[in-house]
């Protein structure tokens, strides 16, 4: 605040507001976002990670996506409408694009159907939050796509065309 900052990007780990299977709560990331908002800042809150108990073959890594995406929307579902009124902007992942944050290696596809999924659930729970689009590694792609620099984005959004009308943000980590 002191440095001009209005905004502060909080990751909402989904594996850790729902460490009962079925049962979410936000205590811990009420106390996070409460302080940052009593400090004057507004909060984009990143619907991030997987959540080991919904991916086969995760080992108690929460790295990995879920294998149905309909779980993450759940996930995102409850936690937009538990910040409604509080946060209204949402981030869904964080640099999907990268090995080390989707294993065992990145999917559009994949990425698209849960980034779908989790925009509907957004909209649905919070109509007027601002939905933006899991910010990807700068343009540097994991998977190669023939030099394309854009190649994860564009894949993801050959996926699904209409993404786009669903969200309302792109976000990129220019590292």
């Amino acid at each position: 605040v002191e440095a001009g900052a209005r905004w502060v990007r909080r990751d909402i780990a989904w594996y850790r507001v729902e460490l009962e299977v079925g049962t979410f709560d936000f205590t811990r990331a009420d106390e996070v976002v409460d302080a940052e908002l009593s400090a004057g800042v507004e909060v984009l809150a990143v619907l991030d990670y997987g959540h080991p108990a919904y991916a086969d073959g995760a080992n108690g890594d929460s790295t990995f996506p879920p294998d149905d995406a309909s779980d993450f929307g759940r996930y995102a579902a409850a936690g937009s409408h538990h910040f409604r009124g509080r946060v209204s902007a949402y981030e869904i992942l964080n640099e999907p694009n990268f090995f080390l944050f989707w294993k065992p290696e990145p999917s559009p596809q994949a990425y698209a159907e849960l980034a779908q999924e989790a925009a509907d659930r957004i909209r649905a729970a919070d109509p007027d939050a601002t939905i933006v689009l899991g910010g990807s590694l700068g343009n540097w792609d994991t998977l190669s796509y023939e030099g394309q620099p854009w190649g994860f984005l564009e894949a993801v959004l050959a996926a699904r065309p209409d993404l786009l009308e669903r969200v309302d943000a792109l976000a990129f980590h220019p590292y």
